[in-house]
């Protein structure tokens, strides 16, 4: 892989690298910059890596590179691979922490300040991270948000956050680099779930910190690779046989292959409920997620319903999965 840098100068000794992969990203990259020059923790630095993109992005981060020590670029060959990208910012930060933030994300003022006091009062920390609120191309917001500090931090269940569905947002993530180092950073060969991998392994090392303030801005539309039916659940399968090979607890992969299962029960919801029925109970018996019941329950009621409102049901499963209301995290207080 060929890479090439940009930047005059490196920011000496920053305690968070922020790792951001790009790809024709000219549409939300000065989103992603503002938030970063807006946070009120001042000692990071930036590493965008450039996928080939065809758009300008590159050139663009490159000037700003070179006119701003924070900021650095490094342009590869083009691979497709969000994964691969991730990993080239992994191994060049010199951060103490490494936070993502993916192009079209960005993240509230107060976001690394908060997350970098939750590290220091949990150093044994394997993930930070913080609530989401979505937002589109019509819905930024006018203002910053201001937030109080929680006075304490919440530890996050392993199982309520990771086995029952990912629960933890890409870019809303604080990690310490010596843990991505230890379990081999992001598979690059998976797609739309690498960042859930990486989480399963991670949160087998250390305790899971949520700080519960909506700090991290999340782009939610159709295009999102993690929103891909097929993909993701083709990743889920690849990625339950790549664990078992690691020698992950039955548990873990019981879960990956119930979630690929249910996401097939919700494909088949409008055109199949008998299926959607069938499978929701497959997927209930290989691990009890939450949110299967109410695919199940949904199957159930869809053998009554004409096609066109099992479509609207399917709709409003996937706008409360996309906004968190199906379930709420379990804390206990740290």
């Amino acid at each position: 892989m060929n890479l090439k840098s940009d930047g005059l100068r490196v920011l000496s000794n920053p305690l968070v690298s922020v790792v951001c992969g790009t790809y024709n990203a000219m549409n939300f990259i000065d989103n992603v910059i503002a938030s970063l020059r807006a946070q009120t923790y001042k000692h990071w630095q930036c590493l965008f890596v450039d996928d080939g993109s065809t758009d300008g992005t590159a050139d663009y981060l490159g000037a700003l590179a070179r006119s701003d020590a924070r900021f650095l670029l490094y342009r590869k060959t083009p691979e497709g691979s969000p994964a691969r990208s991730r990993n080239v910012g992994i191994a060049k930060a010199t951060g103490t922490l490494i936070a993502f933030c993916d192009h079209d994300d960005f993240w509230a003022p107060q976001k690394l300040e908060f997350q970098v006091n939750a590290w220091r009062q949990h150093p044994d920390a394997s993930i930070i991270h913080t609530a989401r609120t979505l937002w589109t191309l019509r819905s930024l917001p006018e203002t910053w948000p201001q937030f109080r500090e929680p006075e304490e931090f919440a530890v996050q269940s392993f199982e309520q956050a990771l086995l029952q569905g990912c629960k933890i947002t890409h870019s809303s993530v604080v990690i310490p680099k010596i843990l991505l180092d230890d379990i081999g950073r992001l598979h690059p060969d998976l797609r739309g779930v690498d960042d859930y991998h990486a989480f399963l392994k991670l949160g087998q090392k250390g305790p899971i910190i949520r700080l519960p303030q909506e700090l991290t801005y999340y782009y939610w539309h159709e295009g999102n690779l993690s929103h891909a039916d097929n993909l993701f659940i083709a990743g889920l399968r690849k990625m339950a046989a790549i664990m078992a090979k690691e020698g992950t607890p039955e548990g873990v992969i019981a879960s990956l292959e119930a979630q690929a299962i249910k996401s097939e029960a919700v494909l088949q919801l409008v055109t199949n409920p008998w299926q959607s029925v069938h499978l929701a109970r497959k997927s209930l018996r290989r691990y009890p997620l939450p949110q299967t019941y109410k695919v199940l329950a949904m199957g159930l009621v869809g053998l009554l319903l004409p096609q066109s409102l099992r479509r609207h049901l399917v709709e409003s499963l996937r706008g409360e999965a996309a906004v968190g209301q199906l379930e709420q995290p379990e804390v206990t207080e740290a």
